[in-house]
């Protein structure tokens, strides 16, 4: 199987809660932008025309002028939608694998390395835990050949801001802020205190 077909998505959705957020925000300033555009389209034609033919009166020539062209905003919504969720999902995919890959980690099993796409966000999060991932792997490893308490302290210590940096990750993503600069000194102290 090539490369590119392994990595290639599978559905839309990452995490929908987030997505449904971006598209219902999105469809919101839509609407907003055509009630705005009308309103202010409406009280031109009577700045400049008067209001001797009415409101019903600009309102049917204004559709008439413009009827078509706010017909087609309406059929293009879905392309809209569409194109949002695939590009949310280009950010939201890849935090839902970095939170999976940290639940795994935090219950004590062997994870792979997390491989984004190149045109995939948050390469430098991916990286940040793939680099604690294999601290984690180190550590385990002397923890096994050692039974010293001092090292299984220090390990505790590590799960434990690593469970904190998780927590972290996934509230930044419910809330669909960008977690790389909450967590990234987060992750720093983690790395330095298991070094």
């Amino acid at each position: 199987m090539s490369e590119k077909q392994r990595f290639r998505r599978q559905n839309l959705w990452g995490d929908v809660g987030i997505q449904r957020t971006i598209i219902l925000r999105l469809l919101t300033y839509y609407l907003a932008c055509g009630i705005t555009a009308t309103c202010l389209l409406v009280a031109w034609r009577v700045a400049v025309h008067g209001s001797q033919m009415g409101l019903q009166g600009h309102l049917a020539v204004l559709w008439s002028q413009l009827g078509p062209g706010a017909l087609s905003l309406v059929l293009l919504s879905p392309i809209v939608v569409f194109d949002a969720i695939r590009l949310s999902h280009r950010f939201t995919g890849q935090i839902t694998r970095i939170r999976k890959t940290m639940q795994a980690a935090v219950e004590g099993k062997r994870v792979d390395p997390v491989k984004l796409r190149e045109t995939d966000h948050w390469q430098d999060l991916a990286d940040d835990l793939n680099r604690l991932l294999a601290r984690f792997d180190a550590l385990r490893s002397g923890a096994e050949g050692d039974t010293n308490d001092a090292d299984d302290a220090e390990a505790d210590l590590t799960l434990k801001s690593a469970r904190d940096v998780r927590d972290a990750v996934q509230k930044a993503a419910r809330q669909g802020k960008s977690p790389g600069a909450q967590s990234h000194g987060a992750q720093s102290s983690v790395v330095k205190q298991a070094e």
